[in-house]
């Protein structure tokens, strides 16, 4: 089950998405140019009749995926974690489903092929921004792929789809495999001179590349953020850190097109040097970090697209400072 060429053409229907690329489009809207010519090699995660249910969180925020197939297999997309405690970064995830969803699947699939080809029902009201659903069915022995919106499938079918989504993007990831992972760290903040050098990790943790801009070509306007702050661990005084996206980048001749390409199983440093906002005193620093970019894994659908998620609040980052700080002319 691929994107249909329908539902590409008609996602820019949707307003919010002319200023970002969601997960179904972001998929042939990578800067590779052959994936989109020859998606027969995306790894989609499967293959034949199934179904994805696809939440849109706003046009600031990324989205979240759930893809299965008959055949067993599911494909979780977690474009947007910011609100997860207990996961940080981003990525897609492949497992099998169990028996009992199995049969679900093969139940809601039905119900999905059959309410696909009737009227538009109009038992909810509109929903902004939308839940998707894209199927895949089999008519006069021919594959066929439908798309829309789960509002306009009526009640009860649209809170089967919400429920089994809303369970299994999260049930699944401890048993997954990670096809794509992107996370984020704190890997130094050092006195420079009279500023701060403050170094940010991304880490790749799947089995294919990840790309992305350097973050001093992120769009501030766009609502693209890359966020760093620091607690004192004995008196829980911030560090206030802010907003690094836009700044201009100390090792920027690592990068001399713009464009960072994080290997599998690898990591890029993007530096920057900047001040904190507020005064701080010495001591042992907890530092954290949190992303609203855009990155993309080309040859993998859905791809990642707007990505919005934090670091491991569980192991930050631990700096210890030995003098006080104090945001003056004389410091």
């Amino acid at each position: 089950m691929r994107p249909s060429k329908f539902l590409l053409e008609t996602c820019p229907v949707y307003s919010y998405l002319a200023r970002f690329i969601f997960v179904l489009c972001g998929v042939f809207a990578m800067s590779n140019g052959s994936v989109a010519a020859d998606n027969s090699k995306i790894n989609a995660g499967g293959a034949g009749e199934g179904f994805a249910i696809i939440g849109l969180n706003g046009h600031e925020s990324g989205s979240n995926s759930v893809w299965v197939w008959l055949a067993g297999n599911i494909r979780i997309g977690r474009s947007d974690t910011a609100n997860s405690s207990d996961l940080s970064g981003v990525g897609i995830f492949d497992a099998t489903l169990t028996p009992d969803d199995l049969q679900l699947v093969r139940q809601l699939h039905q119900q999905l092929c059959e309410a696909a080809v009737a009227d538009p029902k109009d038992e909810l009201r509109p929903i902004e921004p939308p839940t998707l659903y894209v199927v895949e069915c089999r008519r006069d022995g021919e594959p066929v792929q439908h798309q829309g919106r789960t509002f306009e499938l009526g009640r009860v079918l649209n809170g089967k789809l919400v429920d089994f989504f809303l369970r299994t993007r999260d049930s699944y990831l401890s048993q997954s495999r990670p096809v794509a992972r992107l996370n984020v760290e704190v890997a130094n903040v050092e006195r420079e001179k009279d500023q701060f050098l403050v170094s940010i990790r991304f880490v790749n943790g799947g089995q294919y590349p990840i790309q992305m801009d350097t973050p001093d070509r992120w769009s501030t306007a766009m609502g693209y953020q890359l966020g760093f702050g620091g607690e004192n661990e004995e008196d829980r005084t911030g560090w206030g850190g802010g907003n690094l996206a836009g700044l201009s980048l100390e090792n920027k001749s690592e990068f001399p097109d713009g464009i960072a390409l994080i290997p599998a199983q690898g990591s890029v440093i993007f530096k920057f040097l900047t001040l904190p906002k507020n005064r701080f005193t010495h001591g042992t620093y907890r530092f954290n970090a949190s992303v609203n970019g855009y990155a993309s894994a080309p040859g993998i659908a859905p791809s990642l697209g707007r990505v919005v998620f934090h670091s491991d609040y569980t192991a930050p980052t631990r700096i210890t400072f030995s003098h006080d700080y104090s945001p003056t002319p004389e410091n």
